[in-house]
């Protein structure tokens, strides 16, 4: 938790991702249409030449679409790889000498890890492998096929 963030800010909500889980930022028209796609998943891009999924992170959390830029937080671990478009957002950091400071409260809603609270600023703490997991139940569902 005290790892540094980066925020992701959109609609008046503030998102915070491990910095560490960024494997890079990649800004695009729109990502590659893929077929059967539902939900909050918007497409695939490529980074360095690895397909990755992308979820409209707006949709995820039911935020007014801002926009039409996609601004894709490209986040990994060593299982898996997902791209987080944020579309329009501000993006600045929390550092970890920042996050000594916070109070880390519970449950921010779906697809989060819980709260932090600075200075009377509230972030949400994305929880990108569940993102991932509904991700990719949309994608395998068999509902979706045709």
């Amino acid at each position: 938790m005290n790892a540094d963030k980066l925020v992701l800010g959109l609609a008046g909500l503030k998102l915070a991702i491990e910095t560490t889980e960024v494997a890079g930022i990649v800004s695009v028209q729109h990502p590659t249409y893929l077929p059967h796609q539902s939900g909050f998943v918007s497409g695939l891009i490529s980074l360095r030449g690895e397909p990755v999924t992308v979820v409209d992170v707006r949709k995820a959390f039911k935020l007014q679409d801002a926009g039409s830029g996609h601004m894709i937080v490209v986040v990994r671990d060593s299982k898996r790889t997902l791209g987080l478009d944020a579309g329009g957002a501000e993006t600045s950091f929390l550092w970890a000498e920042e996050l000594k400071k916070c109070i880390i409260g519970g449950d921010g809603g779906a697809f989060t890890k819980g709260t932090l609270t600075l200075d009377h600023d509230s972030y949400v703490l994305i929880d990108w492998r569940a993102l991932f997991d509904e991700a990719a139940r949309l994608l395998t569902t068999d509902e979706t096929r045709v």
